[in-house]
């Protein structure tokens, strides 16, 4: 397992894991960061074993905030100001596939 990343008062950071899937077992990270411009989000995601294309829900809360299209198991998803959600140290990440979880992580 992988250690918490540390944050700052204006950026929180979280590590993405998940279950082994076709062989691969999928991580990723998220990063929140209020700048004087606004909100940001990312969201990375790599060896996800799932078809090039597929989609991934990103989820915030419970809360589904944006998508990821799959290429080659990589994937990124970027949100800034308006479209970026309120993000606190509790705050959980959930990225799935046709409904099933892929990875997790709680800020």
């Amino acid at each position: 397992m992988q250690p918490l990343l540390r944050h700052c008062p204006n950026r929180l950071r979280t590590w993405l894991a998940g279950p082994p899937r076709n062989g691969q077992t999928p991580h990723g990270k998220a990063e929140f960061e209020l700048e004087d411009s606004g909100r940001k989000v990312s969201v990375e995601v790599e060896d996800v074993r799932l078809p090039n294309g597929t989609i991934l829900a990103v989820g915030v809360n419970a809360t589904r905030v944006g998508t990821i299209k799959l290429q080659s198991g990589d994937g990124t998803l970027l949100l800034v100001s308006g479209h970026a959600p309120n993000v606190t140290e509790a705050s959980k990440v959930m990225i799935r596939a046709a409904g099933s979880a892929i990875l997790s992580g709680t800020f």
